[in-house]
């Protein structure tokens, strides 16, 4: 029904809420998938999918006036397009083999209201628009491996490359590029190879235990070790625990994207970030009360360590590492 901003005054270091209806917050998408699925042999299956949309997100409206006179719309079209390939193949009576990879193709266009320059101390406002490009290329082959009793091994190995093509913003009417903005091409490439044994201790308990290593183009190595253990104390009553580490580094989007004013808000990103770390513990029980009853209890503890979050000074949303979160 309504729209609440918060608009931050220097004079006055405060913020000041106001209100207005909730115009441009539509969102119209279109659609199209398609999958093939072959058997090549016996022993061999293929599955191929196709994908593409096209969307507009209405980001609501922008109030700038007097310095604008009138309420600019901030939209954002998306077109996606995806081809993907899942291979799965039995090459022995202990040996699986399944593989995927697929290309992804993205064009993102902003429009908004954005500052041109500024004259005898106060910032211009125009029409703005900018586009951003992504692709992504990714890779994945793994082996299921049931060589030794009461072992099933995987391994496996990945790869992933980003493009992203930042343009800078310009002047929707003259498509002469803003001052205050420019672009840029970037690209990460991360490679990982993981291990990983799924062990029958005895008829009622399973162990498992994993390690992925990860090298990234820009953050070097990262390593990911895992372990749990199920254990089925009673026909009607399981319990499980587990522990692990993972990391992610901080996408394109939030190192190098550029500033983008919405509202009264100016978006940046944050080409200092550090990767992300998770250490997490948990463990449950699990009850069968009856034959149509079960009940569940989980506990679990994440530390998180340089957590990516969007933080807010004055009138700036930046992403940032926050320093403590669990």
């Amino acid at each position: 029904d309504a729209v609440f901003t918060e608009q931050w005054s220097s004079a006055a270091q405060r913020y000041y809420r106001s209100s207005r209806p909730a115009d441009n917050y539509d969102y119209e998408d279109r659609r199209l998938v398609g999958k093939l699925t072959a058997d090549l042999s016996p022993e061999t299956h293929l599955d191929v999918h196709v994908r593409y949309s096209d969307g507009t997100l209405g980001y609501g409206q922008t109030d700038v006036r007097p310095l604008y006179p009138t309420l600019g719309d901030s939209t954002m079209d998306v077109e996606s397009a995806l081809l993907g390939a899942v291979l799965t193949s039995v090459l022995s009576d202990d040996v699986d083999f399944k593989g995927r990879a697929y290309y992804r193709e993205q064009e993102r266009a902003l429009h908004g209201l954005n500052v041109s320059h500024v004259q005898s101390g106060i910032p211009v406002f125009v029409p703005s628009e900018s586009e951003t490009g992504v692709r992504d290329w990714m890779g994945d082959g793994a082996f299921d491996i049931r060589a030794f009793e009461g072992h099933a091994i995987t391994i496996g190995a990945d790869f992933q490359r980003t493009d992203a093509d930042f343009s800078s913003l310009r002047n929707a009417a003259t498509q002469q590029r803003l001052p205050v903005s420019s672009g840029r091409e970037v690209h990460s490439v991360n490679a990982g190879l993981y291990l990983q044994d799924r062990i029958a201790l005895q008829e009622r308990a399973t162990a498992l235990c994993g390690l992925r290593v990860d090298e990234h183009d820009a953050y070097g190595s990262a390593v990911s070790p895992k372990a749990g253990v199920v254990v089925q104390v009673q026909d009607s009553m399981r319990v499980h625990a587990s522990a692990g580490r993972a990391y992610r580094a901080p996408s394109l989007i939030e190192l190098y994207q550029p500033s983008i004013f919405f509202g009264s808000v100016t978006f940046e990103s944050n080409s200092e970030l550090k990767p992300e770390y998770i250490s997490t513990v948990d463990g449950g029980v699990e009850c069968m009360v009856t034959e149509s009853l079960m009940v569940r209890a989980d506990l679990f503890y994440n530390d998180m360590e340089d957590l990516i979050t969007k933080q807010i000074s004055g009138s700036t949303l930046r992403y940032a590492n926050t320093d403590e979160a669990w």
